[in-house]
């Protein structure tokens, strides 16, 4: 494939064939700006399109049993200051009516993205957890 060919769509065929014959798959990637964009969009849609990527690539291949993706506390408290007296959970997201730069945005949409698509999935056949809180949050994939 060459480089002009490149787009998010076509890595997710790139993706199912690189995860056939995993039992486990790690997603690092996102786009980390040295500064902020002109564009949100140029981390935005990479970051939630590669993760739903990675996510459908790991269930067409149907020999993964467990995806972790590494998210960030930016998915949580977005650009403000953490409160110290509180214990963040799954429910906590970070408010996208507040100003949020578009590192936050991307990290939190991403993460939604992720959420959204394990929970739509038909049957017993996903569960997911979330390891850390707000470095990683892992979805296992039960198969016999």
């Amino acid at each position: 494939m060459s480089v002009s060919a490149w787009s998010l769509d076509n890595y997710l065929t790139l993706l199912t064939r690189a995860v056939a014959g995993c039992t486990y798959v790690i997603h690092v990637a996102s786009p980390v700006p040295g500064k902020e964009p002109s564009d949100e969009q140029t981390l935005i849609q990479p970051a939630v399109k590669g993760t739903l990527n990675v996510l459908k690539a790991c269930r067409d291949a149907g020999c993964v049993k467990r995806v972790v993706i590494t998210s960030s506390a930016y998915a949580i408290v977005g650009q403000t200051s953490p409160r110290y007296d509180k214990v963040y959970s799954e429910s906590d997201w970070t408010d996208m009516n507040a100003p949020v730069g578009g590192y936050a945005k991307s990290k939190t949409l991403a993460e939604r993205a992720a959420w959204d698509f394990v929970r739509d999935l038909p049957g017993e056949s996903i569960r997911q957890r979330n390891s850390t809180g707000n470095l990683f949050t892992g979805f296992s994939f039960f198969r016999s």
